[in-house]
């Protein structure tokens, strides 16, 4: 957070590029912000995680509700049992 952090890029394969865009924020609610924006944007079909039901997701719940936020309202997320759908 707040911190110059130059794009980086993981190709392990020529045919699995890797680039990975970075944001900085000043502080976790623009973090949060953004990381709900993104999400909204890209829709996406999967999210990876490793022990994301019980922390990860969980977590970053809790950080939003910190800031009177709602993950599900702001990434347009559908909760499904332990799964997590975009609309």
């Amino acid at each position: 957070v707040a911190a110059d952090i130059e794009p980086l890029e993981y190709t392990p394969k020529p045919e699995y590029e890797g680039v990975f865009q970075t944001y900085n924020e000043e502080d976790e609610a623009g973090l949060l912000r953004r990381f709900f924006a993104l999400m909204r944007e890209t829709c996406p079909h999967v999210m990876v995680s490793f022990n994301g039901d019980f922390f990860d997701y969980p977590f970053v719940t809790n950080r939003a509700k910190a800031y009177n936020m709602d993950w599900a309202e702001e990434a347009n997320l559908v909760l499904h049992g332990l799964g997590l759908t975009f609309e």
